[in-house]
């Protein structure tokens, strides 16, 4: 599992805790790190740059350091 797919955890499982909508904030961070992160699946390979912005979106709408 890379840190792709650890990221996608860390949106369901955090968007769930703070009862927000997954689809939605999924839908919120894609859009800011131009992914589509239902389509992150275990074996997506890590991109650094996708990385770096999927990290900065997530502590953007969900103001959470990842």
């Amino acid at each position: 599992m890379g840190m792709m797919f650890k990221y996608r955890t860390v949106i369901e499982t955090e968007s769930k805790r703070l009862g927000k909508d997954p689809l939605k904030i999924k839908g919120q961070i894609g859009l800011r790190a131009c992914l589509i992160i239902g389509m992150i699946q275990p074996d997506t390979p890590d991109n650094p740059e996708e990385i770096r912005a999927l990290k900065e979106a997530i502590q953007e709408v969900l103001g959470i350091a990842v």
